[in-house]
Order: C-alpha cells, then structure tokens, then sequence
C-alpha cells in the first residue's frame, strides 16, 4: 500500500465530461494534470500517447504542455508528435491510432498538462450507451478526480463508493461525481492482490435498466448473422463429424478449428466490436478472434443439430470484478460458446489451445456470463473448477543416497488432470520439449538442485487431452546435506521439494488494502518415500489443518525398511478476504499449516 506522501506518480486534477447525444453517439473531453515528483515520472511520462479507433471515432488534442515549477507555460512542439497506425495487418478488423506526443522539457517539479476530446462517429453496439467510471485508476494517486455526464438519452446511474470517497450531484440529465476526501490511498505493488476495483469507487451509467434488456439489444444484432448460411466448405466438416459418434461431435469441432484456423485475439472492434465477421470472410482467411471461432462454433453444431449459443463474458484468471446491477459492455472482453447438453448449459472456448470439454479452462470458470440465448436470462455464472477435477499427484521414491557425494537418486512419478494437465499441452506449443521439461520439473523441483534428469514417461504433443490425466515419469539426481544426529546416521532435506504456495504470513504484516489471492481450486498430493539406513527415534507427528479455504493435512508412516512423507494440499476457495488478515485464529492456523508443509529433514 502507497499512501499519497509516498507516492512517485501523482495527479494533481483529473476532469473528465462526457455528453450522450440522441442517437447514443458521444463525446469525452478529458484533461488531467501530472505532478512530476520523481526520476520515475518523468521517464514514464516524456513520451505520452493517446490510442483512438479512426474507424469509430476522432480523437482531437486540444492542448499539451508543460507548466514549470514557476508556472511558466511551455507548449508542447507539434511539429514533433507522430499519429501511428498500430493496427494488426490482418483484414477485416479496423484500424488503431497512437498519439506520441514528445515532451522534452520535462523536469523535476514540473507539471505535464495534457487535454483532449474525442467524438464517437459510430456506435460500437447501437441503440446502446454504457460507461464504467473508475476513480483512483491508472496507478497514479490522484489529488482532484471529477467526472460529470449529461445525457439527452434516459440514462441509469448506479456507484460503487465502499469508502465513501465521492461526492454525487445530480440534476435533470446530468451527474457530477467528484473525489471529496484527499487522504487517499491506493493499492501498489501488494503481493497476490486481487480485487483491486473492489477497493476504489467507480460509477456506471446505462441505457438499459437490466441485463435482460441489454440480451434483448445484442440478440437483435447478431441474430441476422447467425443465420447465415452454412458455406460448402462447412457442410463437408459436419459431414465429416457427424460419422463420428455423437460423444466426440464436440471434441472434432474444436480440433477442427485448432487445426484449421489461427486465433488473432485483436480485440479491435470490428462493427460494433461484438459482432463477428461472415462466415465467407473467416473461412477464407482462416483467421479469426473469439467472436469469429465461436461463431464457427455455433454454426457447425446447429448443423450437427445441436443448441449453441453466443455467450459474453470476462476472460481472465482471476476473478470478476465488481458487478453493478445495469449493463455494461465493458463488463466483457470475449465471446465463448454456450451449448445445451441433456438440459444444463455447458460453456465452451473455442479459442483455447487444448480441446477443453469436460473440464472449464481456468480463464473462464466461476465467472459472469450473458448467455444470448432465444429467451434472455440476464447474467448468469460458468461453472467453478473443483479441486478434484484439478489434481496434481506426485511421488519422490528415493534411493541411491551418497553420503560422501551428498547426492541422491529420486524416481519421479507424477498424474495431473484437468487444468494441469492442459498446462503441459499449452506450454508444448509455445517451446521446445526440452524447456517443457525443465519447466515442469522446476515446478516441483528446486532446479538447483538437480544434477541430472531423464524422462522416461512424457506425453506426446496434442490438442486433444485425455480426460483420465496424464502420466509423466522422471529419473533425477539432486543434491542434498547429510548430517548426523543422535537420531541417525544421515539425513536429507526435503528442501529440495516444492509444494504450492498456500498463504505467507509474513504478508499479514504489510498493512495489505486488497484481498489476497490463493490458487484455483486444486488437490495436491504428494509423497516422499525414503529408504532407512539407520532409525532409532521417532517419527514427526502428524499435522492437520482446515479452513474454509484450504486444508492441508501431513502424515508420516514407517513401512518396512522405508518413511513415508505424504503432504495433501485443498484449496477450496480461491480468494482470502482482507478483512480475514486481522483474524486471530485464522492466522494461527496459517502459521500451524506453514509449521505443516514446512521442509523437514528426515532421518534415513
């Protein structure tokens, strides 16, 4: 957390003024003011851009200076900004502008001024207007934060003020919000920080009332390309997945645009930016964005007979934000495919690297989702990874212990499934095999450590995942202390095993203004099988702990001539509320679970 006295980029006043026009068109003014109080800001912001979408909308710089510390003006020189076409060169996509405006006489205790306004020409989605305003944003501190809209449109106003930082004025059509405390402070370089927008006002307005509404709006618009017909070279694909038995119809539909299609992710608008392109122009440019696989999605299952849907949601790992009760466009960023089986709704992504059909990519679970089906529903929710669907089970068997070279033999035999397994697959089509491997064991592995490795058991790269899991199998020499104690003639430290990070305590103490993020749901096993040279005390004890977050759970067992460490991680939730950080008990059984998985050294 960075108080305002703290912080090294600071506003000093931020204006913004939007105007709605009777056709939902609009224009934004905004002018915002920087203090230049350190090294940082003024590197950060000597070559300032601004980004515009010629297609859509026009962009004008009012003014751009620099005011000095004794409030002398300098203008920018504008024989010296450059307007740069920073749009992908794939067709059908608009165009994207930058503003690079160069401010060479930027010093120390300065302020840097820029104004602008920008008027929309077309409407991305029509016949709608949204705007989520967020204060405190940027990573900047702000001093002075105003936002006023008028509207010759009827318009839903709804804040989200859990401070009470703002100041709301309204009158016929017209809404001034402004920042009424100055004392403000901002979320900055907290470890595992999650729902930051949960934690700084933000206001939205809206044309529409409801989500329902809202469905009703985009179903009108995209329906007419839905029922596009189906082009020739379509009809043979679903000739050629309906010989299939109808259990593999989805997975061959997703491996036949895998295949067959590369994934742009420009998300550019193309008109209106939800809607995707004609099926002509996907298939023949075998390209597309998410709007265009799910699309092909859709279009290739209604053929097969099968109900499929456009859906809207948030791609992203970590959680939603904040959602308000009217619409708004910009609670999305991708289009995914929402399919009808035996009566529930399954949410598929096309657009993923692995054929995901009976698990959820983690990108896209347990979030809101507008499913636009024939009868509007409003938002609903994906399903949640649950940790037994997402498992990693590893045993260490170790053997082979050289005392005089402290090194060690470890046979490595490990089952993931679900979104670990995924992982393997994903990171196959991105490197080599070779750093694959390097990457997946340092995942578990302390590398360091490792002298020697060799693979007797790994998957071979494909689209397809089983959904049984995968089995990878590894020979490894590590190297590890050995000591003597009154115990036994030598031990080996687990050190040099890895688990997954569960919470650090240590954090507790930062004064954190976020919620703390965990994982995603998972189960985690692992054991360590350790031959006995000599035993003559006794085994650790065993040690359990369970919270509404997580449990973890480690036993000891002699078999015969060898020790069994076995370490069991859940994480059944994936977020720690702040508010949990003051709570006496729950840090008590954070540091009892730390005591838990801590290394231990172990007598052999």
């Amino acid at each position: 957390m960075l108080s305002q006295n703290e912080s090294q980029l600071e506003v000093e006043e931020s204006i913004s003024r939007v105007h709605v026009r009777k056709n939902f068109l609009y224009d934004y003014y905004h002018k915002i003011t920087y203090n230049i109080i350190s090294e940082r800001a003024r590197e950060r912001l000597s070559l300032y851009t601004l980004q515009f979408n010629p297609d859509i909308e026009d962009l004008n710089l009012v003014s751009a200076y620099v005011l000095t510390k004794d409030k002398q003006k300098i203008p920018v020189n504008r024989d010296l900004i450059q307007v740069k076409d920073v749009s992908n060169s794939a067709k059908g996509f608009s165009t994207l502008k930058e503003f690079r405006i160069p401010f060479q006489s930027l010093q120390l205790g300065s302020q840097l001024v820029v104004e602008s306004k920008l008027t929309a020409k077309k409407l991305r989605l029509d016949d709608f207007y949204s705007f989520r305003y967020y204060f405190l944003g940027w990573g900047y501190l702000f001093k002075n934060e105003s936002i006023e809209l008028t509207s010759e449109v009827p318009i839903y106003f709804e804040s989200y003020d859990p401070n009470g930082k703002l100041s709301i004025i309204k009158s016929k059509n017209k809404w001034l919000i402004k920042l009424k405390k100055t004392d403000i402070y901002y979320i900055v370089d907290e470890p595992n920080r999650i729902n930051e927008t949960q934690k700084i006002p933000s206001v939205l307005f809206s044309t529409q009332k409801d989500w329902k509404g809202f469905s009703h709006v985009y179903s009108k618009q995209i329906t007419p390309r839905l029922k596009e017909p189906l082009p020739n070279e379509l009809k043979k694909v679903v000739s050629s997945i309906k010989a299939n038995s109808k259990d593999k119809w989805i997975e061959k539909t997703l491996e036949y645009i895998l295949d067959n299609y590369t994934y742009l992710g420009d998300w550019r608008p193309v008109k209106g930016a939800y809607l995707p392109r004609s099926l002509q122009e996907i298939t023949a440019s075998k390209y597309g964005d998410c709007k265009d696989f799910s699309f092909l999605t859709i279009k290739i299952l209604e053929a097969l007979g099968e109900k499929a849907y456009p859906a809207l949601i948030r791609r992203d790992y970590y959680p939603d934000e904040y959602q308000f009760r009217h619409p708004d466009v910009s609670a999305f960023n991708h289009m995914i495919v929402a399919y009808e089986r035996a009566g529930e709704i399954i949410h598929l992504d096309p657009t993923n690297q692995t054929v995901f059909d009976n698990h959820i990519p983690a990108d896209i679970d347990n979030r809101f989702v507008l499913n636009v089906t024939p009868v509007p529903q409003g938002l609903t929710k994906t399903r949640a990874i649950s940790p037994s669907e997402n498992q990693v089970n590893i045993i260490y068997h170790m053997s082979k212990l050289n005392n005089k070279k402290k090194e060690a033999q470890v046979r490595m035999s490990t089952k993931l499934y679900g979104q670990e397994a995924h992982r393997i697959f994903r990171n196959m089509q991105q490197q080599t095999l070779s750093e694959v491997k390097e990457d997946f064991l340092e995942s578990f592995i302390n590398f360091d450590r490792v002298k020697r490795h060799k693979f007797s058991k790994f998957p071979k790269p494909a689209k397809v995942v089983d959904k049984n899991g995968i089995d990878i199998q590894a020979d490894i020499t590590i190297t590890s202390p050995f000591v003597k104690t009154s115990l036994g003639e030598g031990l080996v430290s687990t050190r040099a095993f890895y688990l997954p990070n569960i919470i650090d305590i240590e954090n507790f103490e930062k004064g954190l203004v976020s919620d703390y993020w965990i994982n995603k749901p998972l189960l985690f096993t692992r054991e360590i099988i350790y031959p006995i040279i000599s035993f003559k005390g006794q085994l650790p004890e065993s040690c359990r702990v369970s919270t509404d977050f997580f449990t973890v759970n480690t036993t000891y067992k002699k078999i015969e001539n060898k020790i069994v460490r076995r370490d069991q991680i859940k994480i059944t939730q994936s977020i720690l509320p702040n508010n949990m950080f003051k709570n006496k008990i729950f840090r008590e059984q954070v540091q009892k679970a730390q005591d838990c998985t801590d290394p231990l050294v172990l007598v052999l």
